[in-house]
């Protein structure tokens, strides 16, 4: 008998030679099933929490100062001008 098959693997020639390996059977604990449950829980309730950038300037803004045009530059040379 000849069979045609359209795409015929490595895992495919085991079975028909019957060297298929046996899958182990795990025995899943209840004390596992919660963590895993945890798990998902805290990464969905971290994936929607949304965290703002907020800095010292946005600080500023709220107790209402507003930076001048310019800002400092303390790694400029001093200039002092003679009068």
């Amino acid at each position: 008998m000849t069979k045609y098959i359209e795409g015929y693997d490595f895992m495919d020639l085991l079975k028909d030679k019957s060297l298929v390996p046996v899958t182990d059977l795990a025995e899943v604990k209840l004390a596992d099933k919660v963590a895993a449950f945890m798990s998902r829980l805290t990464g969905k309730i971290n994936r929607s929490v949304i965290v703002a950038d907020y800095d010292f300037m946005d600080l500023l803004q709220e107790k209402g100062y507003v930076p001048v045009s310019e800002p400092a530059n303390d790694n400029a040379p001093a200039v002092n001008i003679a009068s």
